[in-house]
């Protein structure tokens, strides 16, 4: 079973933020204090909401970890024609990524290799 996590870039300072999702624009850390009437988080982070992603579950070929809305660079080896075709693509379902890492899913002659993760950064 995957980790639930999520990643949104902080109003304030413009810099990531990774914990647990509230509403669509709040990103908070594990409970330090939980009582009966209330709890208290470690940190309590307003994000822009379009760059809040959940966490895939995979890692790209640096060993950074891939959420919903990254743009991915990879490599696709055609084994017929004996050229590396180069794509983007944006994750946008788990499938996304399993069709990527998973040669199997395509064709036997494609071989992909995941180069990198280039967030967009806009907001």
């Amino acid at each position: 079973m995957r980790e639930i996590k999520f990643r949104g870039k902080s109003r304030a300072t413009g810099e990531w933020v990774y914990g647990y999702l509230v509403g669509t624009d709040v990103i908070v850390g594990e409970n330090i204090v939980v009582e009966e009437d209330m709890f208290m988080p470690e940190f309590w982070v307003v994000v822009h909401p379009k760059t809040v992603g959940q966490y895939t579950g995979y890692k790209d070929s640096n060993g950074e970890e891939i959420y919903f809305g990254d743009k991915l660079w990879f490599q696709i080896y055609d084994g017929l024609s004996g050229k590396m075709i180069e794509e983007t693509h944006t994750v946008n379902n788990i499938w996304s990524i399993v069709r990527i890492q998973d040669n199997k899913k395509w064709e036997d002659c494609l071989q992909i290799v995941i180069n990198g993760n280039i967030h967009n950064e806009e907001e």
